[in-house]
């Protein structure tokens, strides 16, 4: 799940540290929910967009194979 500019890490979401910028309360209000929907669905991937372990996370989730588009 790409969350974009939410937050800068994944991790901070769970630790619910909200970056400095942005209404606080709306922050934590959407911190809940992408919590929420981690607890429906476990395998879920939070992909910040200025996280430097998004790539990581990525070749985690697909086990390393985002393949080459060539696959039938």
């Amino acid at each position: 799940m790409l969350v974009s500019d939410l937050t800068y890490e994944a991790s901070l979401i769970d630790q619910d540290v909200v970056p400095g910028t942005g209404d606080e309360m709306e922050l934590r209000l959407s911190y809940a929910k992408v919590r929420s929907l981690k607890e429906k669905l476990p395998g879920l991937v939070i992909l910040p967009s200025h996280d430097f372990g998004a790539t990581e996370a990525i070749e985690q989730a697909t086990q390393g194979n985002l393949g080459s588009g060539s696959e039938k």
